[in-house]
């Protein structure tokens, strides 16, 4: 049975795959085969896309083919639509993938023919009414498949998507340099704490990791009242951070990058090509933001503990020969350390938000849009089921001295 909204029929189909079809033939009238029948089904297990829909739209074509497109549109719930709306996430991520993306990739395309493939997926059509939408191609139809985000990702798995960020990174940096009006279309989402509603979910997950830390055996109960005092403090902490730095360097930073937003294609089970997918939160900051985010919520502990020094040393290695091509100096790996220092504890924010929803057995994952309008979506227990890796995490970050521990420990 579809799911289909009753907006998403023939006549809004065949328009995304006439689209493609004239953008492929150079010609403003082509046109692709009729669209006979459309239906959809839900993308993703509850609680994994929020605020947003997600869904696969199947389309029936004249003479029998077949077609399968992704629509990413607003969310169901009035309340959390309205929020969205906002912070305008869909506008941010149509301008990334119809205006941003394709400069960035027709920058490296100039730089190496045929070296780099693309990175991101194919915007067909987007539109705003009755409810803002994208309508992009189905990359499984070309093998493109999430990995296992419960068990996270192991050394092979982190290499590649490193090594496509840091093509991110190099690329959005020409871009800038290029474009420089790139900087103010796409200048930090974040609010101040009153401004956001996001602030009451940073305060009830940081509160509920406090709670549940007491219980912890293997860590001392002094963490948890530390994160029971900054809970108060985090959304400026974050937002601040997420700011770009006049003089350091600055590029388009995904600002969501963790496994379910990184698609694989595989060969003999061995992963080599890489898609990333939801720019909706994209904005000019440090790339450290990107490396934090995505080394403490996607990593298997193990790779974690083992190969953080390997990890950040490769993504160095790729940003670094990537900017060399596109003709931009790159910062030293002493540069990328500092600013991953420098900002360190966003991976406290992105640990203690985000891993409990990250590492939930599908269809047991907590309803982050529930917690987003203060409806519950989120308890204490959630925290245990991830209580070995966030010990690992707050002591390594009060080791590194990332935790601003003195600001919140007992006076």
């Amino acid at each position: 049975m579809s799911c289909a909204p009753p907006w998403v029929d023939a006549a809004l189909v065949q328009r995304a795959l006439d689209a493609e079809a004239a953008s492929a033939d150079g010609e403003a009238h082509a046109q692709a085969p009729a669209v006979r029948s459309v239906s959809a089904q839900p993308l993703g297990a509850a609680g994994e896309n929020f605020a947003s829909r997600l869904l696969r739209v199947r389309a029936q074509l004249e003479g029998g083919a077949q077609r399968s497109l992704v629509l990413k549109c607003e969310a169901e719930d009035a309340a959390v639509r309205d929020s969205i709306r906002q912070s305008g996430f869909f506008p941010r991520e149509i301008a990334f993938l119809t205006r941003v993306y394709p400069t960035m990739q027709g920058l490296l395309e100039a730089a190496a023919p045929g070296r780099f493939p693309p990175l991101a997926a194919r915007c067909l059509l987007h539109g705003a009414e009755p409810h803002a939408f994208l309508l992009l191609e189905d990359l499984g139809e070309r093998g493109f498949l999430t990995a296992d985000r419960v068990r996270g990702l192991g050394l092979r798995h982190s290499l590649l998507a490193l090594s496509a960020l840091a093509r991110l990174h190099a690329a959005s940096a020409a871009a800038l340099a290029a474009r420089p009006p790139l900087a103010r279309e796409l200048s930090c989402p974040w609010r101040t704490a009153r401004e956001d509603p996001f602030d009451n979910v940073l305060q009830l997950c940081f509160g509920l990791a406090g709670e549940a830390a007491l219980l912890w055996p293997d860590l001392p109960d002094e963490y948890a009242r530390v994160l029971a005092r900054m809970k108060a403090a985090v959304y400026d902490k974050f937002a601040a951070l997420c700011r770009p730095k006049p003089g350091r360097f600055n590029v388009i930073v995904h600002a969501d990058y963790w496994t379910n937003n990184i698609l694989f294609r595989y060969e003999h089970g061995v992963p080599v090509e890489v898609r990333v997918v939801d720019y909706q939160i994209s904005h000019v900051s440090s790339p450290a933001m990107d490396l934090l985010r995505f080394l403490y919520t996607s990593l298997h502990q193990d790779v974690l503990e083992r190969h953080m020094d390997l990890l950040v040393r490769e993504y160095h290695a790729a940003l670094q020969e990537t900017l060399e091509l596109l003709g931009i100096e790159s910062p030293t790996l002493k540069d990328v350390w500092a600013d991953i220092n420098a900002h360190g504890f966003y991976g406290l924010f992105g640990a203690v938000l985000s891993v409990p929803f990250m590492r939930a057995e599908k269809g047991n994952a907590p309803d982050l849009d529930s917690a987003f309008k203060g409806e519950g979506g989120i308890s204490k227990e959630t925290y245990h089921t991830c209580s070995r890796f966030l010990t690992y995490v707050l002591k390594d970050f009060r080791r590194r001295g990332w935790l601003c521990w003195e600001e919140f420990c007992d006076p």
